[in-house]
């Protein structure tokens, strides 16, 4: 009979923005978390892909860690982003500009990760390969960083 309970709990204690606009979502967040917070400023046609729009800004929990997710229209497709802070002994992550993008595929869905500043970062998303990668590029390469 617990089916529900869970999710009933967890919704009660979520928090959730629904906005389109990167600087709103990142002011929202930078309240609420305890970690650099970096909403990508993506525009509406990025080759190869076209129509991102960013539907909305949460507060959620990974792994017992405070985490960001924002929500991606993109092409017709759900795009989950998450970014997290590393715990200390699982080192500093990459500051430069090399960094490796992490792939895998989990029921029908991919996962692109990599880590920058102490963070975790990983889209996931049911996007071909090629497109999931660029989104992530695009992500790293266009977060408002002011």
């Amino acid at each position: 009979m617990n089916t529900g309970i869970q999710d009933h709990a967890r919704g009660l204690h979520h928090e959730l923005l629904t906005t389109s606009d990167a600087r709103v979502a990142q002011e929202w967040l930078e309240t609420r978390v305890r970690f650099a917070v970096q909403v990508p400023q993506l525009t509406d046609q990025l080759p190869p892909l076209n129509d991102i729009v960013l539907e909305r800004a949460e507060v959620c929990r990974l792994d017992g860690r405070q985490a960001c997710l924002l929500r991606y229209r993109v092409d017709a497709h759900t795009v989950s982003y998450y970014s997290y802070a590393l715990f200390p002994e699982e080192g500093a992550g990459s500051s430069g500009d090399a960094v490796t993008f992490r792939q895998e595929e989990r029921a029908r869905y991919r996962v692109v990760a990599w880590e920058e500043a102490g963070l975790v970062h990983a889209l996931v998303a049911d996007l071909p390969a090629e497109k999931l990668v660029a989104l992530a590029k695009a992500c790293r390469a266009r977060r408002n960083l002011g």
